[in-house]
């Protein structure tokens, strides 16, 4: 419990009134599980958000995701993919919103590649995915869709980040008009 001073002064710089009050700790919600992925240490409230530790074999790491989406929200989603298959996916809900996800990585998985997908096509709006590894202090890199209905990204430990390229029709009037195309097949 604090308590603070209340003070009101005159245009003219006299005390007019003062009295003192006592209020709670403010609160600061997050994640106050120290186990969890996206632990906060500066936390005060949970607010739901803790994303569990995974049990992960002893040639793997645990990766955290997490998605903070701006205005419009509800168009972003995303498809984060290895060699094997894919690894996670998910979606914005909700307007200036985190959402976090996570899973257990080979240490011999290779490069990643993530789809970044906008159902409205004009990008992300300010929205980003970040990729890291916790247990490392890590951040394998921060993401997101400036513009369109899609673009890939390959990316990873061992390699270097890129934009990859999707060839299609990338003209909107053709009838074989691919919104998820960056390079006209001519």
């Amino acid at each position: 419990m604090y308590n603070l001073g209340v003070y009101v002064y005159s245009l003219e710089g006299a005390l007019l009134a003062s009295s003192e009050i006592s209020v709670e700790t403010l609160l600061y919600e997050g994640c106050t599980d120290s186990t969890a992925c996206n632990f906060n240490p500066a936390a005060t409230d949970d607010d739901g958000s803790c994303v569990g530790t995974l049990e992960c074999g002893s040639d793997e790491v645990t990766v955290l995701l997490t998605l903070q989406t701006e205005m419009w929200g509800g168009e972003v989603s995303f498809i984060l993919s290895d060699d094997n298959g894919v690894l996670a996916e998910g979606q914005g809900l909700n307007d200036y919103d985190v959402a976090y996800a996570s899973f257990c990585l080979s240490d011999s998985a290779g490069c990643l590649e993530l789809d970044m997908i906008d159902s409205f096509g004009d990008g992300w709006n300010g929205a980003s995915l970040e990729v890291s590894i916790p247990d490392l202090g890590v951040s394998l890199g921060t993401f997101s869709l400036e513009e369109g209905y899609h673009q890939t990204v390959s990316f990873g430990l061992e390699c270097e980040t890129q934009i990859v390229e999707t060839e299609g029709c990338t003209d909107p009037y053709a009838f074989n008009y691919d919104p998820y195309a960056t390079v006209d097949r001519s």
